[in-house]
């Protein structure tokens, strides 16, 4: 997807966007071609979760809020790419076309932390009245 423009102008992406594309461009195309053969499966099996739960609740992220800059962590134990960590819980939900979405749920040692709501595609509706429900008893969080 973003080929040409990596070819023609590789100064306009952000250093880890950058980074992330290139490490895609090396993804041999028969690996994309069995991920893309896979994902209705998986979608299936996520599905089913919907068949007993009408909204998913979870974490957004697996740790609090990184300082500016930090580029590496400690999780579980072991060194991780801050990056990574952040879009571990998130990604999946693109990849089976699952709507989610994330609310402030509070802080931890000061730091904030959220809640991803997921639903099945076509209830969305849920995804919204589950947030305001959460915002309603627990007070809107300030803006900015």
């Amino acid at each position: 997807m973003h080929a040409d423009r990596l070819a023609e102008a590789p100064e306009l992406f952000d250093p880890e966007v950058l980074e992330r594309v290139r490490g895609a461009a090396e993804m041999p195309g028969w690996r994309y071609v069995r991920a893309m053969r896979a994902r209705p499966r998986l979608a299936e099996s996520v599905g089913a979760l919907f068949e007993r739960h009408d909204v998913l609740a979870l974490p957004t992220v697996p740790l609090t809020a990184p300082f500016l800059g930090q580029r590496a962590t400690e999780l579980d134990g072991g060194p991780v790419a801050v990056r990574a960590a952040l879009l571990a819980l998130t990604s999946m939900w693109n990849v089976v076309r699952f709507p989610a979405l994330s609310v402030p749920a509070g802080t931890v040692h000061g730091l904030p932390v959220a809640l991803q709501l997921v639903c099945r595609p076509g209830w969305e509706h849920l995804l919204f009245e589950t947030a305001a429900l959460g915002l309603a008893r627990h007070g809107t969080p300030p803006a900015g």
